[in-house]
C-alpha cells in the first residue's frame, strides 16, 4: 500500500511538472517586442529542460507498472494568453516557487524509497537551477536602440 501512495505523490508531482505554468506559457501565446524575443527563446529552452524531468518521472512510474496521468492546466492560466512576457515573470516565479516546494515535499516523503529520493533530488536542483535563470531574464535589461 505504501508503494501504492507513494506512486500516486510521484504522479500528482509530475502533473505539477507537465502543467506547471511555465509549460503553459511555453505552448501559449505571449507577446514579445523585438527586444525580448531573446528571452522568449531562452524561456523555451527552459521549458524543455523541465520537460526532460518529466520524461524522466514518467519512466521511473512506468518502470513501476504505473498507469501515468498527466492531468490538464490548471483553468487559471487560461487568462494568460496574449500577455507580455515581461507580466508573466512575476507569476512564473511564484509557480517555480511553489513546484519547488512540492518536489522538496515529495523528497521527504520518499526517504525510504531511494530511486525516487534521487531522482526528486535532482529534479529539486534543476528547478531551482531554473528559478535562477527565471530571475536572470526578469531582470535582463532590453538591448539599447
Amino acid at each position: 500500500m505504501e508503494d501504492l501512495d507513494q506512486n500516486e505523490r510521484l504522479n500528482e508531482l509530475l502533473i505539477s511538472l507537465y502543467r506547471s505554468l511555465l509549460q503553459y506559457v511555453a505552448e501559449s501565446s505571449v507577446w514579445t517586442d523585438v527586444q525580448s524575443e531573446a528571452n522568449a527563446m531562452a524561456m523555451q529552452h527552459i521549458a524543455a529542460e523541465q520537460r526532460q524531468g518529466v520524461g524522466r518521472l514518467t519512466d521511473l512510474l512506468i518502470q513501476r507498472g504505473c498507469v501515468v496521468d498527466f492531468g490538464v492546466y490548471p483553468t487559471e492560466f487560461t487568462d494568460l494568453h496574449y500577455l507580455a512576457l515581461d507580466f508573466l515573470y512575476e507569476q512564473l516565479e511564484a509557480d517555480e516557487t511553489r513546484l519547488i516546494a512540492r518536489i522538496e515535499q515529495a523528497q521527504a516523503a520518499a526517504s525510504g524509497d531511494h530511486a525516487a529520493a534521487a531522482l526528486l533530488a535532482e529534479l529539486a536542483a534543476a528547478e531551482k537551477s531554473r528559478l535562477l535563470n527565471l530571475r536572470a531574464l526578469a531582470n535582463r535589461q532590453p538591448a539599447a536602440a
